[in-house]
């Protein structure tokens, strides 16, 4: 073949997809993830499930959680797994693998929270502490733990692959989770027993960075508490925990704290009066709802937050009957509170002032079928609650395999040579999915697919580390291990066929070159030839390479059948046998006497019947039954005779 065909049809076994990243556009990513707290399991093993829009009660959970718990979703609402902070339970209720023997207390009010990775959509963090315990007293370790489930083991049902990794010792009972500004990474705040302070970690991709330490007390006579719930408001803008003041007027305090969730610092903005118990923020943040230890439910405006008027906005929407009373935020938008039976008080409409927010005391009833404890409640990202759009301005990725086709068709045994034209500004990291069961960090990954025919998906995603973004895109690639027709290495045409075309049998996707020159699929020749064909299919995928003859011929063919013939031995016509003039091949003479008994059988016309048979004696006169076959290879047609022979003795 000369060096231009080469060139042009063989230099292709590394085939080249480029990836283009596109223009970083806004993109609300923490309202794409609102499902991930679409099913609840908590207490008597019990739950909801909001997937259809409202609350449905659930049952069959594996968990009777004393108070903390935790639960999580994929981003369709499926269960993925949940956790009392000691215990992992998978989506079958089971126990996950190594998810037994947590460092938690399970008497912790909010004992645990999970957080997905921003970027890594198949590892989770759980975070869990020893805390309500009061180390004085007790002195054992009250340490904030985190540990790390990959959803990719045991089949899609999970296991926890890192345990008990320690943050920091003296932790209280509650754990409350918001994410960053950029809508991605995910702060994960508890309270120092020991100072007060708020301890606030970065969830990021491949990182837990901090703590960022904010001091909550008012002075130097309130402590921490770990009685009181600590809550992010959805927007991140808010955190507030409770406090205990030592000296007169005693009581237990909140402080209401702005939350700056760029850099993770929180300060003190207004102190809410004594007897403040559990609360949660409405899902537009500028609502505070807060129960007091006598029952009441105390709502705060926070729209003008001068913290004089957020003191005096205090409304008293409902009167003395909460024993328990743990306020969540849900999916539906409505805030949910237990109530210390399976009840569960609703707040219909929690973004609405006063009376007008519509609090229903017969609300929803849990279908536990074991308990009346319905205490806890799960506890999630609060920014998954959000309605405020706080976080519009979250920068994302986008990312594209720029081909023509979204189905890529390569040749079987070929190197697939996947290239990204990334810059570091835009996306700092990839992760290659080949679509069977391999895959690849680096920018452009060489991959040899296995050897058979077969379509398989390819997934590209991309990162970029400082905002922990990513997307995906999809591709196919098709394996080609088609076939291609045989074709014969001799062609013979008559001279009158001139001139005389050669068409190979080729499927859509091959295409012959002739004599290294000629890529048209038929070829015409004239006089006798001799050709060099090659035969490539329509993505350069060598298949078959022939030398064919071509040979001219006059395509004379005749045979001649004697009728009778006299076996005496005269020299004269003492022979029976057919004779062909001519190009053929499989001659077969075969010779039947009147009974259909074979007397004679002959595979070359060299060959001749003699009137005896096989044991040498002189057969009878009479009349004999010849059947003959011939191929013409002219015409490659087959030639069959039967007829009559008299032996004549």
């Amino acid at each position: 073949m000369s060096k231009n065909l080469i060139d042009r049809y063989f230099t292709m076994k590394q085939y080249i997809i480029s990836i283009l990243i596109i223009n970083l556009t806004i993109a609300t990513l923490c309202a794409q993830n609102t499902k991930r707290a679409n099913v609840w399991i908590f207490a008597g093993h019990a739950g909801l499930d909001f997937n259809s829009g409202g609350a449905v009660a659930i049952n069959g959970g594996a968990m009777n959680a004393y108070e903390g718990c935790a639960s999580i979703s994929d981003e369709n609402g499926n269960l993925l797994f949940y956790t009392n902070g000691r215990t992992v339970w998978d989506t079958s209720h089971n126990i996950m693998l190594n998810g037994n023997n947590l460092n938690a207390n399970v008497s912790g009010r909010q004992n645990s929270v999970i957080i997905p990775n921003p970027c890594k959509s198949d590892l989770y963090y759980i975070f869990h502490m020893n805390g309500g315990i009061t180390p004085i007293v007790a002195p054992i370790d009250t340490s904030l733990w985190y540990s790390i489930v990959d959803m990719n083991e045991n089949n899609g049902l999970g296991r926890v692959i890192s345990k008990n990794n320690r943050l920091f010792n003296g932790v209280y009972e509650s754990i409350a989770a918001v994410h960053h500004a950029n809508g991605i990474d995910v702060w994960v705040a508890a309270v120092n027993h020991f100072t007060g302070e708020l301890y606030a970690y970065l969830v990021k991709s491949d990182t837990i960075e901090g703590p960022v330490i904010s001091e909550l007390l008012k002075d130097s006579t309130m402590t921490a508490t770990a009685e009181l719930y600590l809550k992010f408001s959805p927007d991140g803008k808010w955190v507030t925990t409770g406090t205990v003041r030592t000296t007169t007027p005693f009581g237990v305090y909140r402080p209401l704290c702005k939350f700056d969730n760029t850099t993770g610092i929180a300060t003190t903005h207004a102190i809410l009066p004594s007897n403040q118990s559990s609360g949660s923020f409405s899902p537009n943040s500028k609502l505070f709802y807060t129960k007091q230890y006598n029952g009441h439910i105390v709502q705060y405006d926070l729209s003008n937050d001068h913290p004089d008027s957020i003191f005096a906005s205090a409304d008293t929407i409902a009167s003395g009957i909460f024993s328990s009373g743990v306020f969540q935020n849900a999916p539906d938008g409505k805030i949910y509170i237990t109530t210390g039976n399976n009840k569960l008080t609703i707040i219909n409409n929690p973004d609405l002032q006063g009376a007008a927010c519509d609090i229903d005391f017969n609300g929803f009833n849990v279908d536990s079928g074991s308990t009346t404890w319905a205490k806890p409640v799960p506890t999630f990202i609060e920014s998954y609650f959000d309605n405020s759009n706080a976080f519009d301005t979250t920068l994302s990725l986008e990312v594209d395999i720029s081909v023509e086709d979204s189905v890529k068709t390569i040749c079987l045994n070929d190197s697939f040579q996947f290239f990204s034209s990334f810059l570091k500004g835009q996306a700092d990291s990839t992760y290659w999915e080949f679509g069977e069961g391999s895959h690849s960090n680096i920018f452009s990954p060489s991959f040899r697919y296995p050897d058979s025919a077969a379509a398989y998906t390819v997934r590209l995603k991309a990162y970029n580390n400082q905002y922990c973004l990513s997307d995906s895109t999809l591709l196919t690639i098709k394996i080609n291990d088609f076939e291609i027709s045989d074709t014969s290495s001799l062609y013979r045409f008559c001279h009158y066929d001139v001139p005389y075309t050669l068409t190979p049998n080729l499927d859509s996707q091959s295409f012959a070159i002739w004599n290294n020159i000629d890529t048209q699929l038929s070829h015409t020749v004239y006089e006798s030839s001799f050709l060099n064909l090659e035969i490539i299919d329509s993505i350069s995928c060598f298949k078959k390479y022939d030398s064919i003859t071509v040979i001219k011929d006059s395509c004379y063919f005749q045979y001649f059948i004697p009728n009778a013939f006299t076996p005496d031995q005269d020299g004269f016509n003492d022979n029976f046998s057919i004779k062909v003039d001519g190009l053929f091949e499989d001659y077969t003479l075969e010779i039947f006497d009147r009974y259909g008994n074979r007397r004679f059988l002959s595979y070359s016309e060299a060959e001749y019947w003699d009137g005896l048979d096989g044991n040498g004696q002189v057969l009878p006169q009479g009349s004999y039954v010849y059947h003959f076959l011939v191929k013409n290879l002219i015409t490659n047609q087959e030639v069959s005779q039967v007829g009559q022979v008299l032996l004549m003795n």
